[in-house]
């Protein structure tokens, strides 16, 4: 199965209208930019001079991971491929355009990909390293509940039954915590770091 994706013009709810072409052996139909398309599918996107939101609603539709834009976020990109590419593909294609542009990119554990202004400091990407003492709850009863919660580059580790290493940017960090005392609160007081590295 393969897409086709180009431009044709106009504006709908903010959106230039974006006509997606799947072909199979022999059948192909048209469908809107706010669609998904099955996971298997490839696609080829000529995009050019396009609004980013635009460009965004595309690699959505196709791949169906949310893909958020700041309202600073603005301008026209080429999304333009020479083959066929994957949802994983198309992807990384928008998030490389971004990074040229100076914004960064940021891509959840779920491959949902949120793009803000370079304005943003730094600190925020840093790792902070925390260790949560988990009271009567255990850690490998919590590890699969806290291991979608982490960043790319979150780590997580449990010295012990009822301790619980984590290493992550502070936004995840700050999920991470709430998990833990909502979970604590349903059996006994919240956790608190032990101590911050």
């Amino acid at each position: 199965m393969s897409l086709f994706c180009d431009a044709v013009g106009g504006w709908k709810t903010g959106f230039a209208r974006v006509t997606l072409a799947v072909t199979a052996s022999v059948a192909s139909c048209q469908a809107q930019s706010d669609s998904q398309l099955p996971a298997a599918a490839t696609a080829t996107f000529r995009l050019t001079g396009v609004d980013i939101r635009l460009a965004a609603a595309a690699v959505t539709s196709f791949t169906g991971r949310r893909v958020s834009l700041f309202s600073e976020v603005q301008g026209r990109v080429d999304l333009i491929t020479a083959e066929s590419v994957d949802a994983a593909q198309a992807t990384q294609l928008l998030g490389q355009i971004a990074r040229n542009k100076g914004w960064q990119v940021l891509i959840s554990a779920s491959g949902d990909m949120t793009v803000r202004p370079q304005r943003f400091a730094m600190t925020e990407l840093q790792p902070v390293q925390r260790m949560y003492q988990l009271g009567s709850l255990r850690a490998i009863e919590l590890a699969p509940r806290v291991r979608p919660l982490l960043s790319v580059q979150g780590r997580m580790g449990a010295p012990d039954d009822h301790r619980l290493f984590v290493s992550d940017i502070p936004t995840a960090q700050a999920q991470v915590e709430e998990l833990l005392r909502s979970a604590e609160e349903s059996q006994s007081p919240s956790p608190t770091p032990a101590s911050q590295y």
